[in-house]
This record gives C-alpha cells, structure tokens and sequence, in this order.
C-alpha cells in the first residue's frame, strides 16, 4: 500500500540535508501521492541551495510529472487548483533564478543615487539599439534571416573585425545564443557558419567566457524558461540571444503566460544589466490583411510594447533589409536604423550590402506618371489615390498594397515628416545604390 505523507512526516523528510535533485524527487513523490496535504507542506518549505546547471533537467523531469498525474483520471477543479498552484511554488521554492527576480528592489530616484552612466551594448551606425538591461526584438517571416542575423551578433563577440551585418558589441562578458526550434544536426551546421563568419580556424577551440551556443529543444517549458532566467542571472553574462521566443509559451495568445514571461525575463535583465534580443515570427493573418510587420499573438504585441528596439527583417528578391522603419519598429535610443545584407557567391555566406531597389516596367511606368504631377511631398491618402487613378484600380485595398510594393522596391520613400517623395533614381531612368528605402508597411 503506497504511503501516505502528512505535513509532519513531509517536513521530517525536507529538513534533512538533501541534494536539489533529492529534493526534487521526494516533492513530486508527496503530490503524486497525496496532493492536497502535500500542497501546504511544500510551500512551506524554506529554499533549497541554489542547485548545479545539471539539476534543471532534474527538476523538469519532476514537473513533467506532476502534469502526468492527470493521464486517466478525473481531475477535480480543486485538484487542477492545488496542482496549479504547488507548481508556482515549487518552482519559486527550487528555482534559484525565480527566487533572484523576486529579491529584486524597487528604485526611486532621488538626488543622490543618480546610476552610472553605462555604454550600450550594440549599436547599430553610432545608434544604441540595446542598453544595459533593455530588450530589442527582431520580428520576421520564416527563412527570413532571423537566424543568420543572431549568427552575425555572436560573431562580432568572437571577433569585432568580422562582418556583423551592421552591429556592434560593447560588451567584454560572455553572449549565450540559445535557439529552441533547430535539431542537433542544423543547430550545428549553423554554429559552424558562425565559427566562418567570424573567421575562427576549423582547429581553434572557442573562448567560452566570451561564446556559448546551445540548443534548448530538449527541455520542456518550464525548465527552458528556468534555464534562460538563470542564464540572465549569471554575473558573467552580459548578452543572451533567444532564437525563438515563442517556444517558450504554450500559447502565444494567452495574455496571462505572455505576462508571466516577459515581467520575468524584464525583471531579471533589469536586476543584473544583461542585455536580451529575442525572435518572433511575423503574423501571417495580419500580413494576409495587408499589415505587415505585427508580430504573432498577444506575445508579439507584448515584446513591440517593452522592448528598447523592434526591429524587422525584410527580403525583397535577393536582398534582405533590418529596419526599424515599419508599423510597428521602435528605436527608444535614436532615430531609425536600417542594415542590408544578401548572400555571396565568393563569401560563401551572407555579407553586408546596400539595397539595390528592384523595378518593374509596371513600377517604372506608375512612378514616371507620378512624377509629372510632384516629386516630394505626398501624403499617404492622396498617393494611394493617383496609383489607384494612373493603374486603373478600383479596390482600396487593392491600391495600399500597389503603394506598399512601390516603397519595398525602393520607388517611392517617407521621410522623416511622414510625407513622401519618389526616389529620384526611378524618374531619372538611373538605379542609385545609395538609395535605401523603408520596409513594407501600413501607413494607412
């Protein structure tokens, strides 16, 4: 006959010296066999020491087990109650990166405790696009350089000279680049484009004071998101990339687990000054409705919301452009940033470039009727409006993507009084490598 744990005899076991896996163990044994007396016991717990690195796999385990119980059985609402909520708690009792967030402190500035100043992290042409405990989100469509992007930024910690695509680091602690989407195989070869691009000999051994690469795929959510807080934690990081933030949720509309991660994943860089950029995919609803550039889910909306910088890759043929220069991009450091890039033959990878726009004979033949009536100083509306008139368009819906395919090809640009002019090069019958042009968006 299974035992069955009171209070007393729970308390017995826990006060004994016990390792974190140990620990972990005797919990999940006391709520698989008795849960709601185990439930008050295991809050009442005082925090176990901070466990090894290795000992997160222990207490994933142990979670997964918790949620097995339900497997066959009729589930109460005060059983998924008290589940829920030991849960919470075993986590913030066992967890050390939980518990580090929670001792964090209020700040209340007055005249004397004015911070340091503190050199960004990245920048991107002079601009600041990460502080010291900020959060900049990269938003893109599928194999669409997300990927390759992170690759160049773990590159310039390995070595500044390498071709970054644009950024650079100002930071001398470790960048941890987790992704949580790519087997071992894929995770691989893309750590070996890394080694390339930063131009590391196939027999030199990577500094990992200054690089880690890994892969979080094997972990569930809970010790995924357990692992990154404790990452963020570590005194000796100073950048963590997240390649695939969503995987860290079960659902990317739920409003209560997208706050849940990211009060955490704030509060954390905020306590320790590490700097986080993480991944997201664009919205294909929204892209279908002509919005381009809205992140997915309540998730997306959240991370464009408390993020220091969005910013967007877009890819137009064989070019590929960041930009915070859509609906949706923010840059709380400065103004508006754009980096392009596409792939070399000769490099054998992705280099940085300048955008050469692409025109049709469609698009060339639009811009040339525009110019006749003005170059500069377009509103949006009125734009939209002659397209419409000169390509004999009836559907609005059907002239706001015409008007957003001529600014992708780089024929017509917004300037920075939210007007519009056309880019010269397409009315002289000239392409200007020089002309670089705001991404897809909605400025309806």
């Amino acid at each position: 006959m299974p035992v069955i744990f009171t209070s007393e005899k729970f308390a017995e076991l826990m006060a004994k010296p016990l390792t974190a896996a140990e620990r972990a163990e005797i919990i999940a044994d006391a709520l698989e066999r008795n849960l709601p007396k185990a439930a008050t016991a295991a809050t009442a717990v005082p925090p176990a020491p901070k466990p090894e690195p290795s000992t997160v796999e222990v207490l994933g385990a142990a979670i997964r087990e918790l949620e097995n119980l339900q497997c066959g059985k009729v589930v109460t609402d005060d059983y998924a109650r008290d589940r829920d909520r030991v849960l919470r708690e075993l986590w913030k009792r066992i967890d050390p990166a939980r518990a580090t967030t929670q001792a964090r402190t209020i700040y209340e500035p007055d005249e004397t405790n004015r911070p340091p100043e503190q050199p960004p992290l990245i920048t991107v042409a002079g601009t600041k696009i990460l502080p010291c405990g900020g959060m900049v989100t990269f938003i893109a469509n599928p194999s669409h350089g997300k990927t390759t992007v992170c690759n160049a930024v773990a590159a310039g910690r390995l070595n500044p000279e390498c071709d970054t695509l644009g950024f650079s680091l100002h930071t001398t602690k470790r960048l941890v680049l987790m992704d949580t989407e790519l087997p071992k195989d894929d995770l691989h070869a893309s750590w070996r484009r890394m080694r390339r691009r930063a131009r590391i000999d196939d027999e030199d051994v990577i500094d990992k004071s200054k690089l880690i690469y890994q892969s979080l795929r094997g972990l569930d959510i809970q010790a995924q998101r357990a692992h990154v807080l404790s990452v963020i934690s570590d005194p000796g990081t100073g950048i963590v990339i997240l390649d695939g933030i969503g995987d860290l949720l079960h659902d990317v509309n739920s409003s209560e687990e997208t706050s849940s991660i990211i009060s955490e994943l704030m509060a954390a860089t905020y306590t320790h000054g590490c700097g986080l950029i993480v991944t997201i995919h664009d919205n294909p609803v929204a892209n279908r409705s002509g919005v381009a550039g809205k992140a997915r889910g309540h998730l997306g909306s959240e991370l464009c919301r408390k993020s220091d910088s969005v910013l967007r890759i877009v890819k137009t043929d064989d070019q590929y452009m960041i930009t915070s220069d859509f609906s949706f991009g923010k840059l709380r450091h400065g103004k508006q940033v754009q980096s392009c890039f596409a792939w070399s033959d000769t490099e054998s990878m992705m280099v940085s470039s300048r955008f050469i726009p692409q025109y049709s004979e469609r698009d060339r033949e639009t811009v040339m009727q525009l110019s006749k009536v003005k170059l500069t100083g377009w509103r949006y509306t009125d734009l939209k409006q002659h397209i419409a008139n000169i390509e004999n368009i009836t559907s609005v819906d059907t002239a706001g993507t015409r008007t957003k395919r001529l600014r992708a090809a780089g024929a017509i640009e917004k300037l920075m009084d939210g007007t519009y002019a056309l880019a010269g090069a397409i009315v002289s019958d000239q392409i200007d490598a020089d002309i670089v042009t705001g991404a897809l968006t909605d400025d309806a």
